[in-house]
């Protein structure tokens, strides 16, 4: 297949500057002629607008099936991140059910931090939550324990016990 003269002569731009001042396809052909010097036919201009807009359509769907893929790939992550989610929804109903509150409130911890990541990735909201790790400790009173005296429990903060 030969090249079109317009590409052949590099005439793109002035084409295309000719075509969004709305010049008709004869007027391009006969000012493209009478500048470069080569003989430009009309057939020659709506073969190179024709497959200018192939290759748009081209790129386009190209585009849409990155598109898709990126779209497909996220669902994927969501899909594992509720996964994890839900493992952690049973360690926490398990260590509650063998009255291991620390693991329990650790588990909710993680759940929470997964929701924010799920949320974030779904564009729910821009705002951080707190990490655990802010230097904030939470006061429970566990079973068993005198209420005056609280466990002190969270992320790395009070004691061990």
């Amino acid at each position: 297949m030969a090249t079109n003269k317009i590409i052949k002569f590099n005439l793109e731009t002035r084409a295309v500057d000719l075509q969004e001042k709305k010049k008709p396809y004869a007027e391009i052909a006969e000012l493209l002629s009478s500048e470069s010097g080569e003989d430009i036919t009309q057939s020659s201009v709506q073969r190179f607008f024709a497959s200018r807009e192939k290759e748009k359509q081209i790129a386009v769907a190209k585009s849409d099936k990155l598109k898709a893929r990126v779209a497909e790939a996220e669902i994927n992550t969501i899909d594992e991140a509720m996964a994890c989610i839900g493992e952690l929804k049973d360690i926490c109903s398990q260590a509650k059910e063998e009255g291991d509150f620390r693991t329990a409130i650790q588990a909710i911890d993680k759940i929470y931090t997964g929701l924010d990541i799920v949320n974030k990735v779904l564009g729910k909201y821009k705002v951080s939550l707190p990490e655990s790790n802010c230097g904030v400790n939470i006061m429970f009173y566990l079973p068993g324990n005198n209420r005056d005296e609280p466990k002190i429990v969270g992320a790395g903060h009070g004691d061990e016990n």
